[in-house]
């Protein structure tokens, strides 16, 4: 080798040296960069600007993905209680990462799961939703989240968001049953809310243990100290779709409102039936009789008519067929008020479209 060609090949040695160093460098601070504009986007976000929030918040919605989850992982741990709740509700939609190699998500919601701070522990509650259907260890953690009442700063109780990601997980949250139905009965209103919310998606989701889940939505609904848990009961049924068809006949039971004796109250809950019905569907048919007076009778209430008309188009043009004369016929009654006729119009013709 000639001594130009050694000079050359050192030359060139060097050089690809220097370019490595110079690319390492220029990744570490891009990665540094961009890790530095993930918190200022951050710390926007719990700015008292409106603007700066949806703003920050619109960007990391959009940009996130698995190069920030240690940056945002770190920003759970921030003596700020602010990043911390936005960091938690960011790592959400960190959805880009190789899936031989996924974050430990339900790590890092669990841990802020015992954050001594009430709104944290609030918005791991509810933004672990995602993945806690696939970690045993996340459910157990709701569980025992549905007894923490607390809600810090004003935020929604973590009971409630517990309840709430619990019926995301479907079947793999069965263990959590026994104290979901537990929390239909909590001394507060939001929890119970929840609960029974809760329990008929689950309901819908897991049709071996639907039995269980509508029997105590039912005891509630039949039973229930407080009418408007008897009427959340029953709303929460239509969370249960078609899997709560069997337990029509004991629907159509509650039509007469046993131990409802305020007017209004009497009102919401059969409002509240009818929801289920739609909520069922076609496996609610059975239940027309009852609702057929409200559709063809002129003094009754206008929300309890609308009701049972959506529920008339649910089930279909058959159906709906019997009752269009009669509903033209009173459309054109002028011995009617002209709002009571112009109700029973659009009535009609919304049937007629949805033939």
């Amino acid at each position: 080798m000639t001594p130009n060609s050694m000079m050359v090949r050192i030359a060139t040695s060097i050089l690809c040296a220097v370019s490595l160093c110079a690319v390492a460098s220029g990744v570490e601070k891009t990665t540094k960069e961009r890790e530095a504009h993930v918190m200022k986007l951050l710390e926007d976000a719990i700015s008292r600007n409106p603007k700066w929030y949806d703003k920050a918040m619109d960007e990391l919605r959009e940009t996130a993905t698995n190069r920030d989850v240690k940056t945002l992982e770190r920003a759970t741990r921030d003596k700020r209680i602010g990043i911390r709740c936005a960091a938690l509700t960011v790592l959400t939609f960190c959805e880009n990462y190789p899936e031989d190699e996924p974050p430990d998500f339900p790590g890092i919601y669990l841990a802020a799961l015992k954050d001594p701070e009430p709104m944290v522990r609030s918005t791991a509650a509810r933004m672990c939703y995602k993945v806690v259907g696939k970690s045993p260890r996340l459910i157990k953690a709701l569980t025992k989240a549905l007894e923490d009442k607390d809600r810090g700063g004003g935020f929604t109780p973590v009971s409630v968001n517990a309840a709430g990601s619990l019926e995301y997980a479907g079947k793999a949250s069965r263990s959590a049953y026994p104290a979901l139905i537990k929390a239909m009965q909590d001394e507060k209103l939001e929890t119970r809310s929840a609960a029974m919310g809760a329990i008929g998606q689950l309901a819908g989701k897991d049709p071996e243990y639907a039995p269980l889940l509508l029997g105590a939505l039912l005891q509630i609904a039949k039973k229930g100290p407080r009418v408007k848990d008897r009427i959340r009961a029953v709303n929460s049924v239509y969370n249960a779709g078609k899997t709560a068809a069997p337990i029509v006949p004991e629907l159509r039971e509650l039509f007469t409102c046993k131990g409802i004796d305020n007017y209004n109250d009497r009102e919401a809950f059969i409002e509240s039936i009818i929801f289920a019905y739609r909520g069922i569907g076609k496996g609610a048919k059975q239940a027309l009789p009852d609702i057929a007076p409200l559709i063809t009778d002129p003094k009754a209430p206008a929300e309890l008519f609308y009701a049972a008309v959506q529920f008339l188009m649910i089930l279909g043009e058959e159906e709906a067929a019997p009752f269009l004369p009669k509903l033209r016929t009173l459309s054109e009654d002028t011995t009617l008020d002209r709002k009571i006729r112009q109700q029973f119009g659009a009535a009609l013709r919304r049937l007629e479209q949805s033939r």
